[in-house]
């Protein structure tokens, strides 16, 4: 394995011990104290092949150090241990690691450059998707204070259930009472179920417009920059953090916005319906609303719904042609 700076590695390849050795005005046998470090040019790592350093009187075998250019203009090789008999050696050394590094992260954004730009092209529909979803979830609690009260309640206990009255069937009534004959058994039992992932990522959360945003701003600073060998490295550095994490923030903003649309959809209304714990009035106003409206998330008005769905179609199919309609399902 060799990595080096971008300007020698052309120039020579070191593979070998021999090819330290065959190196342009290489020297062995160095005095630390004559002489003091001008660059790094390569870093090596031989091991298990060990040699001694090119330092006078340093006889440690090591196969991991530097191949290093002196201030005379020799080039020797120090292991990684040795080289702080050398005058210069910690603060050079720490200029190799700064370019190494910057044209490390250089090559990595490059690399993937395309790919958050192609990604962003989602951003402009999420946003508006988010912006419609928020407005139904506001419109949602004005609707029905008290439902979302006591989701809340069971949101802040992290017991995200409703239960739902399920009839059991004559042979599991069986096979309990075998089980269990000293308990009672009943016709109804009561099965739980979590009520969507939306109630703990956006109901009670914050919306996810300004993370969208964040990350549109991002994409087109990275696309408008046509010089980033100019970028100063700190900024570089975050650069590189925000291409890395970019594909997951996305792909968290999505998923939060797609729980949001599940979160309006017939099972849910049914478990909200359901619910013995929550208040009879609202509950009889959902139901004169209807599960259409509660899946449109059309809840204004005094008007009970009709049974049309080009509304829920419509937001089926914008779901299908953002990422391929399994989450729109």
């Amino acid at each position: 394995m060799v990595l080096g700076g971008q300007r020698h590695l052309k120039m020579q390849k070191i593979k070998s011990w021999q090819d330290i050795w065959n190196y342009e005005n290489y020297k062995a046998d160095v005095n630390p104290k004559s002489v003091g470090v001008a660059e790094f040019l390569f870093h090596y790592d031989f091991n298990p092949q060990l040699q001694p350093c090119g330092i006078a009187g340093c006889h440690q075998p090591h196969g991991n150090g530097h191949l290093i250019r002196l201030l005379d203009g020799t080039v020797t090789n120090v292991g990684h241990c040795c080289g702080k008999k050398l005058k210069n050696y910690d603060e050079k050394l720490e200029v190799w690691k700064r370019t190494k590094r910057r044209s490390e992260m250089l090559q990595r954004i490059g690399n993937e450059r395309e790919r958050v730009i192609k990604e962003s092209r989602q951003i402009s529909d999420l946003i508006k998707m988010s912006t419609a979803l928020t407005s139904n979830i506001r419109s949602f609690g004005e609707r029905f204070p008290n439902i979302r009260a006591a989701l809340y309640r069971r949101f802040s206990k992290h017991d995200l259930v409703v239960r739902m009255a399920v009839r059991r069937s004559e042979a599991e009534l069986e096979e309990a009472k075998a089980m269990e004959p000293w308990r009672k058994r009943e016709e109804l039992e009561y099965k739980t179920t979590v009520l969507g992932q939306l109630i703990g990522l956006t109901v009670f959360n914050a919306p996810v417009g300004a993370q969208l945003a964040d990350l549109s701003r991002f994409a087109v600073e990275l696309e408008s920059c046509q010089n980033l060998g100019a970028v100063r490295y700190e900024r570089l550095s975050a650069i590189e953090l925000s291409v890395d994490s970019f594909g997951g923030d996305l792909a968290a903003a999505r998923a939060k916005i797609v729980d949001g649309e599940k979160f309006f959809c017939e099972h849910n209304y049914d478990l909200i319906r359901q619910d013995v714990d929550l208040p009879i009035k609202e509950r009889r106003l959902l139901e004169a609303r209807g599960c259409d409206a509660f899946i449109a998330a059309s809840f204004g008005g005094d008007i009970p719904a009709t049974k049309n769905h080009k509304d829920i179609a419509a937001m089926k199919r914008a779901m299908h042609n953002l990422w391929g309609g399994d989450e729109a399902a």
